[in-house]
């Protein structure tokens, strides 16, 4: 398995789902997002807001698994919910 220290950004690649489990780290932070997805810091934590969002809690630490991510961040709606629940709060 391949492992890569710098994170592709999602928008800019044309990586299959499959190759992307394998250079990914089985648990992302929310830091991960913000460099794979060009989210900012705001909107990679108003994530865990939402209540289908499948991230959890270790300790204090925010993760969620690569694969529940990739397959979550597929539909399109899922980052204006994390914009709109900004603007809310």
């Amino acid at each position: 398995m391949k492992k890569v220290t710098k994170l592709p950004n999602l928008m800019e690649t044309a990586m299959t789902t499959e190759e992307l489990i394998e250079i990914l780290p089985v648990a992302l932070t929310p830091n991960h997002m913000m460099e794979l997805f060009g989210l900012s810091r705001q909107t990679a934590y108003d994530l865990w807001e939402l209540p289908d969002f499948p991230g959890f809690r270790v300790g204090v630490r925010k993760l969620v698994t690569c694969e529940a991510l990739l397959r979550y961040m597929k539909f399109p709606s899922v980052v204006k919910q994390a914009v709109a629940l900004r603007e809310v709060i």
